[in-house]
């Protein structure tokens, strides 16, 4: 498995990617063409040697000086449990501080089970739940990881 910062070339497959996990709650091709415009470094890729994408991060600036969250992290279903969402979470923490960020931030459903076990073995913290957070009984928790 490779990690590396997405490309323009890459939209497609996370678009895909999204839309077989999330069908039409999926976010659209466009959102990911301009992330990557705005944030260029923000937005990583777990793909196979032969440029397979296996999942993605993706990451924006906070308005909190030193601060960036991790807007979605997803794993395609073929791929999920062999590691892809702990590898890309743990190149970025490196990434990230080497990009000048000291903290992460994130939100999650709290009956995501895996994604809060997760979080929690790479040193996220729940800080706060947050009802409706995304809309009527979307909540979530708060979580921070210090870089």
């Amino acid at each position: 498995m490779l990690i590396r910062t997405a490309r323009q070339t890459d939209i497609s497959a996370i678009a895909a990617l999204e839309y077989a996990t999330y069908g039409s709650d999926a976010y659209p091709a466009m959102l990911f063409a301009q992330a990557m415009l705005q944030w260029p470094e923000l937005c990583l890729v777990a793909t196979t040697e032969t440029n397979t994408v296996l999942g993605y991060a993706l990451y924006s600036p906070a308005s909190e000086q030193g601060g960036c969250w991790l807007m979605s992290l997803l794993v395609s279903a073929e791929s999920r449990g062999q590691g892809v969402g702990r590898a890309l979470c743990q190149y970025a923490r490196n990434y990230l501080q080497q990009l000048g960020y000291s903290k992460c931030l994130l939100t999650v459903a709290p009956n995501n089970n895996t994604g809060l076990k997760l979080y929690e073995s790479l040193s996220f913290k729940r800080v706060e739940y947050i009802e409706h957070a995304l809309g009527h009984n979307e909540h979530r928790y708060l979580m921070v990881q210090t870089l």
